[in-house]
């Protein structure tokens, strides 16, 4: 159950972006014909194509994400991935979306370490204001 100044939204950057879904259908074809052509295995080919896949879901499915007062989460499939508003620090804004960071100072190691929320189907203005609200810090150029 939502608590009252939680703010939850979903994106499907597939159904957004048709033409490039095409695309990546495309290279997955083309990663199971090369690989059943290098080793040929119909699992094995299968078997590479499906951890292609699930490296990209985000794309392919569509993804729930969430800001309440402890917890910044996303949800792809049945995968979800959170983090506290404790652990987190800083915050970097792009045209698609946010990435809210654990570390003061730019680092190379936001990507892996921070949580990168689109603004896919909500205000950009109100997901800026909550997580604002959340780390009362400085916004930085990415």
């Amino acid at each position: 159950m939502p608590e009252e100044n939680s703010l939850i939204w979903s994106g499907w950057l597939a159904a957004e972006k048709p033409f490039l879904t095409v695309f990546a259908v495309a290279v997955l074809a083309a990663v199971w014909a090369l690989s059943f052509m290098i080793l040929p295995s119909i699992v094995v080919a299968s078997i590479l194509t499906f951890c292609v896949f699930v490296y990209v879901s985000e794309f392919f499915l569509p993804v729930k994400y969430g800001l309440d007062k402890d917890f910044v989460w996303k949800k792809i499939g049945p995968v979800k991935i959170q983090k506290q508003w404790v652990q987190l620090r800083s915050f970097y804004t792009d045209k698609n979306g946010i990435l809210i960071s654990p570390f003061t100072k730019p680092s190379r190691l936001e990507t892996f370490r921070g949580i990168y929320i689109r603004f896919a189907g909500a205000e950009r203005q109100t997901v800026l204001e909550a997580v604002k609200k959340h780390l009362k810090g400085q916004e930085e150029p990415i």
